[in-house]
């Protein structure tokens, strides 16, 4: 059930998102408001909280939830990643972002990681939009460390906000 409901936010905010880009006629990044995001990923899905500091400023957070089943053993991790977001002007917004990220599992595996990537956000009006991310370099403080670089990790979601 859970698969089938990221599933159908992933097709979902496909479908706006290149919507949007065969029919582009204005985009309008908030400012100055606060948004709640829902976003199924390459690894997890979950919701975010943004607050858009100005039209091309973003910080917020991620809370993830990942459920995986193998092999007869199943495994749950609940994550929370702040980040940064700079989007340039342009009538889909190429956006640049960074952040970290903390991870858990029942079994007190912690993770805590560095990341960075971009992608495109597309906002109908001030109050939702759709975007798509990609992390393309990953630094992870595990036992043992390592270092990831190239498509690593996707994300496609929509996100509205409130206020003025």
């Amino acid at each position: 059930m859970k698969s089938l409901l990221l599933s159908s936010v992933a097709v979902f905010a496909a479908f706006l998102f290149f919507n949007a880009l065969a029919f582009a006629q204005s985009n309008e990044p908030p400012s100055g408001q606060f948004g709640l995001g829902l976003f199924t990923g390459s690894a997890v899905g979950g919701i975010s909280g943004t607050y858009a500091v100005s039209r091309n400023m973003q910080v917020g957070t991620a809370f993830t939830l990942g459920i995986t089943s193998v092999g007869g053993g199943s495994a749950t991790t609940f994550g929370l990643a702040p980040f940064f977001r700079y989007l340039f002007d342009a009538p889909i917004s190429p956006y640049v972002q960074g952040g970290f990220s903390i991870a858990s599992t029942p079994e007190l595996n912690t993770t805590f990681s560095l990341a960075f990537g971009g992608g495109l956000a597309y906002y109908f009006n001030r109050t939702f939009g759709v975007e798509m991310s990609l992390d393309v370099l990953d630094i992870a403080f595990t036992n043992p460390s390592a270092v990831t670089f190239g498509w690593e990790y996707t994300s496609a979601g929509v996100v509205w906000f409130f206020g003025s």
